[in-house]
């Protein structure tokens, strides 16, 4: 673990991502075909996938992955555009979500130091919280307080996926 002191700056990241739901029933290992109905996606999109337990195998979470033999109701995945679909082994468990990325209508960034002192940042509003490009935003942060601090991006819009996590600062730079 990274010990973070007071005083430290932290640059906080977001991704936001248009995401649509589907479960390892929905996954064809012999075709490599994954059913998501009205996807709404085209070919060569990037897309990433992210899962309440493992994706199906080879997939990885936090890794583009580029839409490939779209229909209406079901695609496949490729490591680069208009490459060669990957071989699925496995359907994975839990649910499972696929999506590009997007700009909500609002991002906002919250904070909670260790006293339970909330503070929040809006996109367009606040200076701290940043747009990167689309779908990818930051926030500038100095720790004030040691202990674990609770940070969340959350956007507004149809589908969007929050991001959130914390960290601990140990001790003072002094």
């Amino acid at each position: 673990m990274t010990d973070h002191n007071i005083g430290d700056a932290r640059k906080l990241i977001a991704v936001f991502r248009n995401a649509i739901g589907f479960v390892p029933t929905d996954v064809a290992l012999s075709t490599n075909k994954i059913t998501v109905t009205a996807h709404g996606f085209s070919d060569a999109d990037p897309v990433r996938l992210k899962s309440t337990g493992n994706l199906p195998a080879p997939l990885e979470p936090a890794t583009d992955y580029y839409v490939l033999n779209k229909m209406a109701n079901d695609l496949e995945v490729a490591a680069t555009p208009g490459g060669t679909a990957i071989d699925i082994t496995s359907v994975g468990t839990g649910a499972h979500t696929v999506g590009t990325l997007t700009d909500p209508t609002v991002v906002t960034f919250t904070i909670t130091e260790p006293d339970g002192t909330e503070t929040a940042y809006i996109n367009g509003t606040d200076a701290q919280n940043v747009k990167d490009s689309t779908g990818r935003y930051h926030v500038d942060s100095t720790i004030t307080q040691a202990g674990r601090h609770f940070w969340k991006f959350a956007g507004t819009g149809a589908l969007v996926q929050a991001e959130e996590d914390s960290f601990v600062a140990l001790r003072s730079n002094t």
